[in-house]
């Protein structure tokens, strides 16, 4: 989890600590000044921090113009309803917190101001306005406009996943598939799959070896491990506690082709199955890719053949039967990845001596 050091949180105008069932204001930033335009009201403000005791870390509040109860205040952990915000607002606010400040490299009380003044704006209701002003009741100024540019930018990336041309693709074995990611954010997610691949930062090359249907997960994980949380008070200053942001998830499909084959070996008289009968599968290079004997079922397969064309021999036949002399052509594409050849084979019969020639 990110360490916090300090955040600090803007109130109306109380001096010195307040005490509190739970939280307790800190002294006031010298030099930092809020003011809220509602209709026919204007409030001005210091900044001041409030230190959560029970972890020893400051929060930020989400009602500028509200005091802090010196009550005790309810933990609604993530039932954002209760502190009156929707669904979008928490969300939101959650991610300004956690890519403000203390987010890596951004320990300086500069990001906290910014981090939030960028919650204000986010929550406050138009036509009202909130902005820094050079003094109480001063003019309006712009202060932390980088730091600020910077959050959202951040928070803009996080939002972002890996993009692909299509969510399921269809390959052949032995093929290698290259997808390019169009968002280019592929290095900060994690990639799961059963597949063989490759990464860098725009693309990624899978490797078919084996048919089947294949998912690849992508997810990204942010650091830490607890949830925001919001603490409600019904007449006091409602808060928000820094956490971890929910994951980001994709899936893909890859599906892999494959050609099978399946030679059946039958007498050709009784159509009983034969075993023991040898078969040689050749690629269209005449390599030997495959040697199988048929089965008691009188069946051999081959399976996972990559596209192409493959020719079928009969090597040996089962004892007691002629062999069979012809190869078969066999083309596997994506229109015909199954074939099932059924060859017979004759019994070799004795002729009797009373019908040979003298």
């Amino acid at each position: 989890m990110k360490k916090i050091f300090m955040i600090l949180v803007l109130l109306v105008s109380f001096i010195g600590s307040v005490s509190a069932n739970q939280f307790v204001l800190t002294e006031k930033i010298e030099g930092e000044y809020v003011q809220i335009n509602r209709i026919n009201t204007k409030f001005n403000m210091y900044f001041y921090g409030v230190v959560d005791m029970t972890t020893n870390e400051y929060i930020y509040c989400i009602q500028p113009g509200i005091s802090l109860s010196d009550q005790s205040y309810e933990n609604v952990l993530d039932h954002y309803e209760k502190v009156g915000l929707t669904k979008d607002q928490f969300e939101t606010i959650s991610k300004i917190a956690y890519f403000g400040y203390g987010y890596t490299g951004r320990m300086e009380l500069k990001w906290y101001l910014a981090t939030q003044m960028l919650i204000w704006e986010e929550l406050i209701e138009s036509p009202h306005q909130i902005y820094f002003t050079n003094s109480i009741g001063g003019a309006r100024i712009e202060k932390y406009e980088i730091e600020k540019t910077m959050i959202l930018r951040d928070i803009n990336k996080a939002i972002i996943i890996p993009e692909f041309e299509a969510d399921k693709f269809v390959v052949s074995i032995g093929e290698t598939l290259k997808i390019s990611d169009s968002n280019l954010v592929l290095q900060d997610f994690l990639i799961e799959t059963e597949l063989d691949f490759e990464a860098n930062q725009f693309d990624l090359s899978f490797f078919a070896k084996t048919a089947g249907i294949y998912r690849v997960n992508f997810s990204r994980i942010w650091e830490g491990n607890r949830k925001p949380i919001a603490y409600y008070h019904e007449t006091g200053q409602n808060l928000l506690r820094t956490g971890t942001l929910a994951s980001l998830e994709k899936e893909i499909v890859i599906e892999v082709l494959a050609g099978k084959v399946k030679i059946q070996k039958i007498d050709a008289d009784t159509l009983e199955p034969l075993s023991d009968t040898i078969f040689l599968l050749k690629d269209e290079n005449g390599k030997v890719i495959f040697e199988g004997e048929t089965d008691n079922m009188g069946t051999v397969i081959v399976e996972n053949l990559f596209f192409g064309t493959y020719y079928l021999y009969e090597v040996l036949s089962k004892e007691g039967y002629y062999n069979d002399n012809y190869y078969r052509e066999i083309v596997i594409n994506e229109d015909n990845l199954y074939e099932e050849i059924t060859v017979k084979n004759r019994k070799i019969t004795m002729i009797p001596d009373t019908l040979k020639n003298d």
